[in-house]
Parts: C-alpha cells; sequence; structure tokens
C-alpha cells in the first residue's frame, strides 16, 4: 500500500488544506454557537480527513479533531495528516473515545441530517444520549462550495479528461452502433485516463452515471430525471441515458460526459451527428451558445444566482426558444447550473429562488439543454470557475457541433 500511497498519480491532501477545512468548520460552529460536529457521509469525511474509510469524524468547535475508525484504521493513518486517527472496531466505543478525547461528551451535536438514514442517526443518538441534534450540512455545504487552488487543479484535471475523451469521439461514431456502445468506448478512453466512473450525489436515490449519450428522437424521452429529458436508459431498472437505439444518419447526437479525475467532478455536454443534421438543432446549438455568453458576461462575485438563471430565460425568449429551452412546457427544469466538486449537486444552484450571490472560488456546471418532442435534443455545459475578476472555464473540449 505504501508504494501506491507515494505514486505521483495517488493524489493525498495536503495537511495544510485539511487544517484550513477544519478551521473553518470550528469557525462556523462557533459562529452558530455550537459545541461540535459528528460527521460520517463518506464525501464530507474525505472533505475534512483526506481518507474515505468507514469511520466517524468528531469536529469540537474548540480542540483538535478525531477520527474514529473502524476499519482500515492503518489506511487511514496513511491517508490523512489528522493528529487523533484512533482505532474503533465497535460503534458502541465512540462515547469512550470522545469522553478520553474531549472530556465530556457534548450537549449540542450536529449531523448531516440531510443524508443520515433515520435508522442510523437514531442509533447514534441512543449511544450517545444526545437530545439537541442539529443538522450541520448546511454550514459543510456552504464550506465546501469554495475551492481551493488545490481544487481547482484536480478539477481542472477532470475536465481534461472530458476534453480527451470528446477528442475521440468522432471516430467512434457510425452508423449503426448503438448509443450504449458508444457510451462504452467513450467510457474506456476515460478510463484509461484515470477517470472515476463514479459522479457522487448529495440526495435520495440520487444514481449518477457517466455515460448520458443520447441520439434522435431518444432526446425527447421524458422521465424521473431533474433534466430535460431523460433517454431510454437499458430497462425500466434504469430508465435513463444511453439506451439501445442506433446512430442513424443525420441525427443529433448529445453526449452529457461527467469525469471524475481524484473525487473531483467535471460535467461537460458536447454535440455532435453523422451527416449533415436539420438545420433547427444547429440554429438551436447556436442559441445555447449565444444563451452561454450572455450568462458569462454577467458571471462574477456578488450576482445573485437565481439573476443568472433569469438572464437565460430571457435570451431563450428574445432568441425565439423559450418553448423548448430547459425541457417541454410540463417538464421544464428551473435551474441553469449546479455546483461541482466532490458531488455532482453542491452549492451554488442557478435558479430559480436562490437569492444568494455568488463568491469567489464557487464551481458551477452551466447545464444549458433544449427538447424537441419527437425530434431530438441539443446541449451545452461547461464548468465555470468564479474569481475576483470574473470567471474561468475548467472545461476545454471544442465547443463545435461536430459533423462526422
Amino acid at each position: 500500500m505504501a508504494d501506491i500511497i507515494n505514486d505521483s498519480k495517488y493524489v493525498l491532501t495536503p495537511p495544510e488544506e485539511i487544517e484550513r477545512r477544519i478551521n473553518a468548520l470550528q469557525l462556523s460552529l462557533k459562529n452558530e454557537r455550537r459545541e461540535a460536529a459528528l460527521l460520517i457521509q463518506n464525501v464530507d469525511l474525505y472533505y475534512f480527513t483526506g481518507t474515505m474509510q468507514d469511520a466517524a469524524l468528531f469536529v469540537p468547535a474548540h480542540g483538535e479533531p478525531i477520527l474514529m475508525v473502524r476499519k482500515s484504521t492503518e489506511r487511514a493513518r496513511n491517508e490523512s495528516p489528522l493528529k487523533h486517527v484512533l482505532d474503533m472496531p465497535s460503534t458502541k466505543q465512540l462515547p469512550e473515545l470522545i469522553r478520553g478525547h474531549h472530556g465530556l461528551l457534548p450537549q449540542s451535536l450536529g449531523m448531516e441530517l440531510d443524508v443520515v438514514p433515520v435508522n442510523l442517526y437514531r442509533r447514534y443518538l441512543s449511544l450517545l444520549g444526545i437530545k439537541d441534534v442539529f443538522d450541520v450540512s448546511p454550514l459543510v455545504r456552504r464550506i465546501r462550495s469554495i475551492k481551493s487552488p488545490f481544487e481547482l487543479k484536480l478539477l481542472q484535471g477532470a475536465g481534461e479528461i472530458g476534453r480527451k475523451v470528446y477528442g475521440e469521439t468522432p471516430r467512434f461514431i457510425s452508423e449503426g452502433i448503438t448509443e450504449i456502445e458508444l457510451a462504452g468506448k467513450l467510457t474506456e478512453v476515460a478510463f484509461s485516463l484515470g477517470h472515476l466512473n463514479q459522479l457522487r450525489s448529495r440526495s435520495f436515490n440520487g444514481e449518477m452515471f457517466t455515460w448520458h449519450v443520447i441520439t434522435g428522437k431518444s432526446g425527447g424521452i421524458l422521465g424521473h430525471l431533474d433534466a430535460p429529458f431523460n433517454g431510454t436508459g437499458l430497462s425500466p431498472a434504469f430508465p435513463a441515458g444511453a439506451g439501445f437505439r442506433t446512430v442513424r444518419r443525420n441525427d443529433p447526437i448529445l453526449v452529457d460526459f461527467g469525469t471524475c479525475w481524484n473525487g473531483y467532478i467535471a460535467d461537460q455536454t458536447r454535440m455532435f451527428s453523422l451527416g449533415q443534421p436539420d438545420s433547427l438543432f444547429l440554429e438551436a446549438y447556436e442559441a445555447l451558445q449565444a444563451i452561454e455568453d450572455a450568462i458569462l458576461r454577467q458571471t462574477r462575485p456578488g450576482v445573485r444566482c437565481q439573476d443568472l438563471y433569469q438572464v437565460s430565460l430571457e435570451e431563450a425568449r428574445k432568441l425565439g426558444f423559450a418553448n423548448e429551452f430547459l425541457g417541454p412546457d410540463g417538464h421544464k427544469i428551473s435551474f441553469v447550473g449546479h455546483g461541482v466538486g466532490l458531488e455532482i449537486n453542491e452549492f451554488p444552484f442557478l435558479a430559480k429562488g436562490h437569492e444568494y450571490p455568488l463568491e469567489s472560488g464557487n464551481v458551477f456546471a452551466l447545464e444549458l439543454k433544449m427538447v424537441f418532442l419527437n425530434k431530438g435534443a441539443v446541449g451545452l455545459e461547461n464548468v465555470v470557475a468564479v474569481h475576483d475578476g470574473g470567471y474561468k472555464k475548467l472545461t476545454t473540449a471544442d465547443e463545435t457541433f461536430i459533423i462526422v
């Protein structure tokens, strides 16, 4: 294991990065007059410790945190720079370990109530004998929404994988290949570049996948996803994304391929076709590019997220695509952007009702889609980092509607 961890491709989170994150959480706890937090969700654990083992992280508002590990403690110690990484063969030892380190059990404790299952929540309450439990998730998600230079570098790495995947896409497009076959070839390329084929989502039943390849009329198929369209998927057991439809000449081919590098996600959408597509799709794609430009011209710290969503609606209306933009009537989504990082649905959201402002360090996927029922769909999506001077695209794949 030591040889793997010392490999330059196996990226460990720097100690100063973990220290900054822990300090930010402790400051938030102090500002909210809260005593402590107990984190058990895997992505939060990784963010604040640098390891994703079976563990619980206790963070007091004052004092040093402790990471209590069921398995594997050895690996957690190799991967995490935290000073106190303790062996916890049984969860029943949790109160004893906290007392031994903190001196006493807290009277008030924050947990990730947006994601922790009810039965597990009740078990921890019973173990610790604590009645005042608050939801620490808003504090955690606020901290995680501001990306550091270290995180931006990993997000750029994910975007670079996407650039290479899209660069290879035209050579796989041929008449008769199925959506799922094309998706498989793109996934193989991504794997060879170090892509992690899991797009983590902070939501119940939030199964996210890499290979959203949609061709022709599949782009008009609706479904359960919080998206303008779903695609057919492979069965009622997985009713979204690539299906068995074959690529046909002149059909639009939408590839919404999320790439993941060292846990960090870049979400991109690009358009292709085999032969000349209907001019309707080319015009719609040009409109999406204009909508993206209109949003990005106003993207900077201090601008309200909801206002950028409104900009997109107004631009779509001006361009004559109000009916198709963000989905058909009755199935339209109410956002044009979602934060990305270790999860694909982080803050900020460029969405209706999200009145908070953008901040320097925010990163979001600007997701623009149009749906033409019984005809197809077009899309354009890029990951954008907000900084004091405005913004920077972290995804650099060719944005041309590529005709093979």
